[in-house]
Parts: C-alpha cells; sequence; structure tokens
C-alpha cells in the first residue's frame, strides 16, 4: 500500500528520503533503520523519515530534508521489476504515464527505471549502490547526521521475489529496445555496475 503522496508535512531539516526505483531494497534499508530504532519506514512516512520509490517525483516539491539514491545492479532490479503488482503500474501510470500496456512490460520497466533514477539524480546528496551497504552504511548514517553504528545483521533478501520471475538478458533487453537498452547500460556504468 502507498504512502500518502502529501510530503510538504516531511519537508524539515534531517527527515531523511530514500528513493530508488521498484525492488532496488528499500524494504531492506528501511529494516535496517529499524532495527537500530531509527524511524524510516518503507512505503510510509515514518518519524524520522521514508523509503519508498512512490516519492521520486514529489521530490522537487521539498525544500529541506536529505534525499539518498538507492541503486541496485540493472539487470537485477529490472528482473525483479518484472513482478510489480498490477495496482503498483497503476500509480506508476498515473505518476509517470508509464504502463506495460504501451509497448510491453520489458518496455515499460526498462523506462521507468530511467525516469525513475533521472529523476531522483537531480536532488540527491548520496547515490549508493545497496550490493555495496556494508561499505557504504557508516557515510549513510553520516550524511543522515547520525553516529557510526554497526549495520545490522538483518535478512537481506527480506522482500525477496526469487522464482516469481525469469532473469532477464542485456541480449533480450536489446531484442526488445536497443536504444533502450543503451541508456540503461551507460546509467548502468554511471552507477558503478
Amino acid at each position: 500500500m502507498p504512502c500518502d503522496f502529501n510530503i510538504k508535512p516531511y519537508d524539515k531539516a534531517g527527515y531523511v528520503f530514500i528513493a530508488g526505483t521498484p525492488r532496488c531494497g528499500t524494504q531492506y534499508i528501511a529494516d535496517a533503520f529499524q532495527a537500530i530504532d531509527i524511524d524510516i519506514q518503507h512505503e510510509a512516512f515514518g518519524e524520522q523519515g521514508i523509503s519508498a520509490f512512490y516519492i521520486v517525483p514529489y521530490l522537487g516539491e521539498r525544500k529541506e530534508g536529505i534525499i539518498s539514491q538507492q541503486t541496485r545492479e540493472p539487470l537485477r532490479v529490472l528482473s525483479s521489476m518484472q513482478t510489480i503488482l498490477p495496482a503498483t503500474w497503476n500509480i506508476v501510470f498515473n505518476q509517470t504515464g508509464i504502463h506495460p500496456e504501451q509497448k510491453g512490460l520489458t518496455h515499460a520497466i526498462m523506462r521507468l527505471y530511467l525516469r525513475l533514477n533521472s529523476h531522483i539524480e537531480k536532488y540527491h546528496h548520496l547515490r549508493y549502490k545497496i550490493e555495496d551497504i556494508d561499505e557504504v552504511w557508516s557515510q549513510l548514517l553520516s550524511i543522515i547526521g547520525l553516529p557510526d553504528q554497526s549495520l545490522p545483521d538483518i535478512p537481506r533478501d527480506i522482500h525477496t521475489r526469487k522464482g516469481k520471475f525469469q532473469p532477464l538478458s542485456w541480449a533480450e533487453l536489446e531484442f526488445r529496445d536497443a536504444e533502450l537498452t543503451k541508456y540503461v547500460c551507460e546509467m548502468g556504468h554511471e552507477y558503478g555496475y
């Protein structure tokens, strides 16, 4: 269930907006903060922050707060995005105009990946790869203004949908849309993948 999209009440110094694409690990990172008693919620506004892709189109409306861009390896996140639920696609369509019924699922997830990440890039204070969370956890805490402490030992596959999708390949993406695949690949390289 998505959060209320009105971010204005949370437009305050120190409030944390963790944004990324669907299936990039926003549930995991919210759980990690919850485990150290920091109220950053997944897809809901906590006292200290929110971790969700639903907030991406609204990041430009805020004047304060800290935005972290969370990324995940492109083929892994695109493969997992194949499991986005119909109700979520309706929200995505209302926010971005992107829907699988237009040109197919693979085309839609590539467009969504590019659109959301490009928008977050305009506003983020820190970008990190979820795969590197062990190395960037201290930096993430620091930019948020929290004292350093160990990354909680919680399951990393908390919200996995493994076995519910067929992994995608670069060749398959290129077959579906060579131009979009080129842009996804370039963005992935820019993010260190």
